[in-house]
Parts: structure tokens; sequence; C-alpha cells
């Protein structure tokens, strides 16, 4: 991620690409490394996840571009969209509606849902079980800002932004020591 903190021996970021699928797509091809089925399918799902399904304004013409030579190598990407994007456990779905029953719209545009370490107790579950939720907020139409905060064990906060198209939410997670994407991350 661009907001990453360079503490490694080698690093390397693309700061316009949309995913590391991508880097490791291109670094792949210009190695001559064959990408087989298994290596296309986890190069697919990530970079459809870290594009939000080819959403996000990091998706550019040549991440379309990878999916299409993916595919070709046999992706079935109808599978790993709806794995992704539109397919969830029940108790997910009982997060979720804990979490819209907890949200609040600000502005207009910015939706904001908490949900308590005695919230996940009460219905059986942990936080882990919610880590969807915010992409799901994200799309109620009046947001354009989503912001799932959670308490994941006793005062420690997880929290998770969406944006669509405006507001930079990488930049605000930075601010709390966090980081991600412009239109999706985390602190």
């Amino acid at each position: 991620h661009v907001t990453s903190k360079e503490n490694a021996d080698f690093n390397y970021v693309e700061s316009e690409t949309g995913s590391t699928c991508e880097i490791l797509y291109h670094l792949f091809k210009l190695a001559g490394v064959p990408i087989t089925l298994p290596v296309a399918n986890a190069l697919f799902m990530g970079a459809a996840f870290d594009t939000g399904g080819f959403r996000h304004s990091n998706t550019s013409a040549d991440t379309y571009a990878m999916a299409a030579d993916l595919k070709n190598v046999g992706v079935d990407s109808t599978f790993y969209m709806n794995y992704l994007f539109h397919s969830r456990k029940f108790i997910e779905a009982r997060a979720m509606s804990k979490a819209l029953q907890n949200a609040k719209l600000y502005d207009g545009k910015i939706l904001i849902s908490c949900m308590s370490a005695k919230d996940f107790f009460m219905m059986g579950m942990n936080a882990k079980d919610a880590d969807g939720v915010v992409g799901s907020l994200i799309e109620i139409e009046e947001a354009e800002v989503a912001c799932y905060l959670r308490e994941i064990e006793d005062g420690v906060i997880r929290v998770n932004m969406r944006s669509k198209s405006v507001v930079d939410v990488a930049r605000i997670a930075a601010l709390f020591g966090g980081g991600g994407h412009v239109r999706a991350a985390g602190c």
C-alpha cells in the first residue's frame, strides 16, 4: 500500500497499480514464469478483491487486460466474483443486520456503524465474523463513505472504511496508524 512504511530490506511500490497481484502478474510475465490455472486463479481473486470487484478508482485498463488474460487461462470469473462479493455466511448476515441497526447517516453521505464486544457476545459470534460488513455498508445509496468500528477485544477497536469516489480513506486511516487503498482502508 502507498501508506505503508518502508520497513523491509526491499520495498517495491507502484502507487498507481490497483493490487499487488497486478504487480506480480507483470513480474511473472517479465520473468517468463508460466501462469498456470492455480496461479491465474490466485492472481484474479487478489486483483478482484483489491479493486472491489473492478469498481474502485484503482481499476485501470491494464487491470481489465490482466483479468482478460487470466480468463483465457481458464479462470472461472463468475465463481470468484460471486464468492467474493455476492455470498456470505448466515452469521455474517446477522452481523450485517446488527450493524445496520446501529448505523447512523451523517450529512446525508457519511454512514457510521459500530459494534461492541458485548454485541458480538450476545449474538454468539466474534468480531472476525463481521469482516465483510463495511463492504455491504458502502453499498447503501446515500453513503459516500462508510465507516465501521468494532470492538475486537476489550478496549481495542478495529476501524474499516470505504469510499465511493471523493474521500481518500487511506489518508484518514494513516492519521490513526493504519493505511490501505484510497477507497478501502483501515486502522
